[in-house]
């Protein structure tokens, strides 16, 4: 799957299970219960530009905090 397929995958996932929940099973395959949603709204255009306009020049790093923080940390970082 292309990585626009994989986002699409992801959003349509997150706007349609229980309560936005992204949980994964042991095998890391996706594992969460449909919500009760009669029609959501899978594209909501204006956020997802906003979003892509929000993350210009934004570098996202993924791992265990002790090995981001000394990627380029700075002390105004945002570590989730």
């Amino acid at each position: 799957m292309s990585p626009l397929e994989q986002a699409a995958r992801f959003i349509y996932l997150n706007k349609t299970c229980y309560n936005g929940l992204y949980r994964v099973n042991k095998k890391g395959q996706f594992n969460t219960a449909f919500g009760r949603h009669k029609d959501p709204v899978i594209c909501d255009e204006r956020s997802l530009l906003n979003a892509h306009l929000s993350l210009q020049g934004i570098q996202i790093l993924s791992g265990d905090y002790h090995g981001v923080l000394h990627v380029n940390a700075e002390r105004d970082d945002f570590v989730f």
